[in-house]
């Protein structure tokens, strides 16, 4: 069973912004992947498509993460699984994502996953400029696109102001 953590921050600063940026592109992450931006320059790219639409205030970003099961044991199959993942919003959003290496055990002591994605996205649509609404809605078909990404069909769902995800482990 996966979980996927989504982290709220509406009334955060672009501080937040650049806080998410570093931590997924950090030396500590395994891989670093964007979609619709250069990973080297995705802060930028998040800036210029805000501006554009006149949308600089407001919630900065999305923070998605996405804890994968013990099936995804190495690296590869952990990014080719963030790809797939983060391809859900290609067609309107940009984001960034990082694949974090950490062994989490449940309470029995036993392996809960190898790694997790960090996903931070824009919230203004490069195509039209309206915002991710991040509802329930939204969430049940990202939800939805996990499922068919992983070929998990059992996510635990949390919703938080911080990365954490230690009390949703088994």
């Amino acid at each position: 069973m996966g979980i996927i953590k989504v982290i709220t921050h509406a009334d955060a600063g672009e501080d937040y912004l650049v806080n998410c940026y570093n931590y997924v592109t950090d030396d500590h992450n395994k891989y670093c992947g964007a979609v619709n931006v250069r990973s080297d320059d995705a802060l930028n790219q998040f800036m210029a498509v805000r501006k554009y639409f006149g949308k600089v205030s407001g919630n900065q970003v999305v923070h998605f993460v996405v804890v994968l099961d013990t099936r995804f044991c190495n690296l590869e199959t952990a990014v080719n699984a963030g790809y797939r993942i983060a391809n859900f919003f290609r067609n309107e959003y940009q984001l960034l994502f990082g694949v974090h290496e950490q062994t989490m055990e449940n309470r029995k002591g036993k392996p809960r996953s190898f790694y997790h994605i960090h996903i931070v996205m824009n919230p203004v649509s490069f195509v039209n400029g309206k915002m991710y609404a991040n509802n329930w809605t939204d969430v049940t078909q990202f939800i939805q696109h996990l499922q068919q990404a992983t070929g998990d069909s059992q996510w635990k769902l949390a919703f938080g102001h911080d990365k954490s995800i230690e009390e949703l482990l088994e």
